[in-house]
């Protein structure tokens, strides 16, 4: 009965949004993502590089610097540097002479919080009598920037505990693609997983647009919805290997990438 007045008084169409936005907008934790003006460029030119921190893609808010491991660029030559901080919450990308694909990536430094009856602290669970929960996060970042015209893929795999690889570069992708994304564990491809994805613009408060599972290769299909700067998010979890100090090692990855 309440089923048929729900149907009666919204109708099945609102219902099947309701549920969707229920879908794609998962209770998730703060994340980090690689920043950047332009992910398009042209040779010779340097950007800016910060990294995004919270729900809501592209600005919520900025980690500082110091609670940033490392930032690195690597060019189409395989050559990684690294980037040092211009600021509080900034760095800035080397130049990128030479045209094609470059990555900067880097990780959060990794750390303890532990969720209490009252409150939460920042540590493990050592010691806190009113432990509900601690968890351990490893948080890796990557971004794909496109410099000059020549294409070329954007596979390469850095060997992140847990990581996100375009089989499909977003310089050959268009509104209405399918992007084929990769979700690696360990180096090796994840099954019965998740990954969620959105654009930017598209909720302001940390709804995701697009959720899909991974194939028997662990391929995220993504379908392009939009235009503009995207972020791919990825976390999955694992027993910490002192259960006495913590509960779960959390391992978390996005990649951020345009389409033109």
């Amino acid at each position: 009965m309440i089923i048929k007045i729900l149907l009666t008084k919204i109708g099945i169409r609102t219902l099947v949004l309701l549920f969707t936005l229920l879908v794609v907008a998962p209770a998730l934790a703060h994340f980090p993502w690689i920043s950047v003006p332009d992910h398009t460029l042209d040779p010779g030119r340097s950007t800016k590089v910060r990294v995004g921190w919270g729900h809501i893609f592209p600005l919520d808010d900025f980690l500082d610097t110091a609670d940033v491991d490392f930032l690195h660029i690597t060019g189409p030559d395989g050559n990684t540097r690294k980037l040092s901080p211009a600021g509080d919450q900034t760095y800035t990308a080397l130049e990128m002479d030479k045209p094609g694909v470059y990555y900067i990536t880097g990780r959060r430094k990794p750390g303890f919080f532990t969720i209490r009856e009252k409150g939460f602290k920042i540590g493990p669970k050592t010691g806190v009598k009113d432990a509900v929960k601690c968890s351990y996060s490893v948080d890796n970042m990557k971004a794909i920037l496109q410099v000059g015209d020549e294409k070329a893929n954007a596979d390469k795999v850095f060997g992140f505990p847990l990581e996100l690889v375009p089989l499909t570069s977003p310089s050959e992708i268009k509104v209405g693609d399918y992007m084929k994304i990769q979700v690696l564990h360990k180096s090796k491809p994840v099954h019965h997983f998740k990954a969620y994805a959105t654009y930017e613009g598209f909720s302001n408060d940390g709804a995701f647009a697009y959720t899909n599972g991974v194939d028997s290769k662990g391929i995220f299909n993504l379908k392009i919805l939009h235009s503009g700067k995207w972020v791919v998010y990825a976390e999955i979890d694992e027993p910490y290997e002192n259960p006495a100090e913590c509960d779960l090692k959390a391992y978390r990855t996005s990649l951020t990438f345009e389409i033109r």
